[in-house]
């Protein structure tokens, strides 16, 4: 990287001789990454300063010293920021947030950009995701398939662009371009597009809290089916007279979970006084069992659902009453704890299921045909189809906002 700036007027700037000594110094993201004395004259000089470009969005400050008598004697300094993308393979890639920053339990959007001008190839093949700074993938939530024209001699890759499973498959100068939203965010966090396993740009996310409580909160990355997700959330008051915060509700993956009768989570406490420039903690948990998931989907059919809560990422936010911004964290649900093949059973089979039913559908003998196909097609989430396609059953909040986040 290389950044280019004239030098002020030595008359602007009170340097009256006709040669005066300066020091020119280039910060990164607030670190010395390089400097330089020069002689500036009263007609003016410019200076090349010189930095190893790292992927991702920076902040630089370059600062200008007048050097009296070896003692470095502050003139003027300017700012800026940048991007920095990556080049694998002739690709080119970035992230865009707005609005940034955010105020607390704001949302943002997030733009997604990929070019591939690798003349070599008809297409680019590779995994494709945006993570959080703990790693949890945020972004795709789907697969995609964008059409477009066919340019010989590529024609046995006809789209722009396929995301499937995760892989983006792009043509040879074509542009992808996806947006998703960030709903309900509280903390600072750095988004990176990961592509190929090569990190291919980031983005800052700067979150506003107004006071008179700085409030963050920590809950574990990944929790296991049966395991709890034990949860703190670190309050700090800024101001001088000593307050009182009542908890007000919890909620997890758009619902709430406190205060209501459900054994599945346990608070602490519900009320936390708190003295200036001192931080408390409140602490609660929620065990991802099978009273979690019946009140999160309703009851079942036949047994439980506990294994289709595994694989997703849940908000977990949190609201007191004397404050008007909540804080929140992300879980990811997995399947650790549970035996292998145990959770193939939580549901109902086919049979079982025709069994259960039968006595409220006008048509038994079609629903056996229509059970047998689907069981082939669904295999272990034939009730989960049934559910879904015959009683109207909605399993998880219905959300356009394009992430993997149930809730956020």
């Amino acid at each position: 990287m290389v950044i280019e700036r004239e030098k002020h007027s030595l008359r602007e700037k009170g340097l009256n001789s006709s040669t005066e000594r300066a020091l020119v110094k280039l910060y990164v993201d607030g670190e010395l990454k390089d400097s330089k004395p020069l002689n500036v004259s009263t007609s003016g000089t410019s200076v090349t300063l010189h930095w190893l470009a790292q992927v991702g969005e920076h902040n630089y400050t370059v600062k200008l010293y007048r050097l009296v008598n070896n003692q470095e004697l502050w003139e003027d300094s300017w700012s800026g920021s940048l991007k920095v993308a990556r080049d694998p393979d002739g690709l080119y890639a970035w992230l865009d947030v707005a609005p940034n920053p955010v105020n607390v339990d704001g949302t943002v959007n997030v733009k997604v950009r990929v070019e591939n001008h690798n003349s070599n190839e008809c297409f680019y093949q590779g995994t494709i995701k945006v993570v959080d700074d703990s790693g949890l993938i945020l972004w795709p939530k789907k697969d995609y398939s964008v059409a477009g024209l066919i340019t010989y001699p590529c024609e046995i890759f006809e789209p722009d662009y396929t995301i499937s499973g995760r892989v983006l498959t792009i043509g040879h100068d074509r542009t992808m371009v996806q947006n998703f939203t960030l709903e309900h965010v509280s903390k600072n966090m750095t988004l990176r597009l990961i592509i190929g396993g090569v990190e291919m740009a980031s983005a800052k996310v700067n979150v506003v809290q107004p006071g008179p409580v700085i409030v963050t909160m920590d809950c574990p990355d990944t929790v296991a089916i049966d395991d709890e997700a034990h949860c703190t959330v670190h309050l700090t008051l800024v101001k001088q007279k000593n307050i009182t915060l009542h908890l007000k509700e919890i909620e997890f993956g758009g619902k709430k979970v406190w205060p209501v009768n459900l054994s599945s989570v346990w608070v602490e406490q519900e009320e936390i006084k708190l003295i200036p420039h001192y931080t408390h903690s409140l602490s609660f948990s929620i065990k991802i069992d099978d009273a979690l998931v019946n009140y999160y989907f309703g009851k079942p059919l036949y047994k439980t659902y506990l294994d289709k809560f595994a694989g997703y990422l849940y908000l977990v936010r949190v609201e007191f009453y004397e404050l008007n911004y909540p804080v929140s964290d992300v879980v990811l649900i997995t399947y650790e704890n549970v035996e292998n093949g145990d959770w193939l059973d939580r549901g109902l089979t086919a049979y079982e299921l025709y069994k259960t039913v039968k006595g409220v559908i006008s048509k038994p003998k079609d629903l056996r045909v229509v059970l047998l196909i689907e069981a082939i097609k669904h295999e272990n989430d034939i009730q989960w189809w049934v559910e879904d396609t015959f009683l109207d059953v909605d399993h998880f909040p219905c959300e356009t906002d394009n992430n993997t986040i149930v809730g956020g």
